[in-house]
C-alpha cells in the first residue's frame, strides 16, 4: 500500500478513476425521475477538475495543440447533434446537458491564448499579443450572442432553429461549468510547474461554493487527494481503458446508452 502511495499514479490512470466517478453521476442524471440515490451525484463532483487538469497537462505536453483542440470541438459538436436527434426522437424528462467537450475546448483555447499572449508581449509583437486578447474574448462575445438570442422571444418563436445553432458555438453558457471550469483549467496550466500551489485555486473554488451554499459543488474538494496522487507519467497504452481515445468514445456512448435506458424504463412502466 505505502509503496503504491509512493509510486503515485499515471494520467491514465486518474482519468479511469474520473471516468468511474463519471458514470455514478449520470446514472443519477438520468435516474432522478426513478429515485436514484442523491449520493451517486456526491461522487461525480471531483470529475470534472479531474478532467480540467488533465486537459491542462495534455495542452502542456502534447505535440500537436490544434489537432488537439480540433478533437475537443468535434466532439462538443457532435454531441449537441447527437443530443438534439435523441431528445426529438425519445423525449424524456431527463434533460440532455452534458457538454464537458465544449468545457475542455474553451479550457485549451484560453491555455494556448495564454501562451500566444505571453510571448507576443516578450517579443514584443503586439499583433500576436492582440490576437491573443481577441481570442479570450471570442467567448464571450460568444456568450453574448446566445443571451441576445435567447432573450427575445419573438426571435425564437419564429426561427427555433437558431437556438440550436447558438448553441452549437462554444460558449460560457453552452458549456459545462461556465466561465469558471475554463479558468480554473488555466490555472491548473499555468502553476503546472508548482505541485501543490497549482492545486490552490480548486480548494479556492470549492471554499467559495460552501461559502455560497453550494454544498455540491463544494464536494470538488475531493478532487485534491486524487490530484496529488498524479506522477506526471501519461501511462495511456498499457491498458485499453488508458488508451488516448477510449474517453472520446465512452464519454457519449454512456451518456446516450443511460438516456435511452431510461428512455425505455419510463415508457415500458
Amino acid at each position: 500500500m505505502m509503496t503504491w502511495l509512493k509510486k503515485g499514479l499515471s494520467g491514465g490512470a486518474i482519468k479511469l478513476l474520473a471516468t468511474v466517478l463519471m458514470v455514478f453521476d449520470h446514472v443519477h442524471q438520468m435516474f432522478v425521475q426513478f429515485g436514484a440515490p442523491g449520493w451517486l451525484k456526491w461522487l461525480g463532483r471531483p470529475v470534472a477538475p479531474i478532467f480540467l487538469f488533465m486537459c491542462a497537462e495534455g495542452m502542456a505536453h502534447t505535440r500537436n495543440r490544434k489537432r488537439y483542440l480540433l478533437q475537443l470541438l468535434i466532439g462538443f459538436e457532435a454531441m449537441n447533434i447527437l443530443s438534439f436527434c435523441l431528445g426529438r426522437l425519445m423525449p424524456s424528462e431527463a434533460v440532455l446537458m452534458n457538454s464537458i467537450f465544449g468545457t475542455l475546448f474553451l479550457t485549451g483555447l484560453y491555455i494556448a491564448a495564454a501562451d500566444l499572449l505571453a510571448a507576443g508581449i516578450k517579443a514584443k509583437k503586439w499583433g500576436k499579443a492582440a490576437l491573443a486578447v481577441l481570442i479570450m474574448l471570442a467567448p464571450v462575445l460568444s456568450s453574448a450572442v446566445v443571451l441576445v438570442t435567447m432573450s427575445n422571444e419573438t426571435l425564437v418563436t419564429a426561427a427555433p432553429w437558431l437556438v440550436y445553432i447558438v448553441f452549437a458555438i462554444p460558449s460560457f453558457i453552452s458549456t459545462e461549468g461556465g466561465f469558471l471550469f475554463p479558468l480554473l483549467g488555466l490555472a491548473f496550466y499555468l502553476l503546472r510547474n508548482y505541485r501543490w500551489a497549482r492545486l490552490l485555486p480548486l480548494a479556492a473554488f470549492s471554499a467559495f461554493c460552501f461559502a455560497m451554499g453550494d454544498w455540491l459543488e463544494g464536494l470538488s474538494v475531493f478532487a485534491v487527494p486524487i490530484l496529488l496522487l498524479y506522477n506526471g507519467e501519461k501511462g495511456e497504452s498499457k491498458h485499453f481503458f488508458q488508451k488516448k481515445y477510449f474517453f472520446y468514445a465512452f464519454y457519449p456512448g454512456h451518456i446516450y446508452f443511460l438516456y435511452i435506458l431510461a428512455w425505455l424504463v419510463a415508457n415500458l412502466r
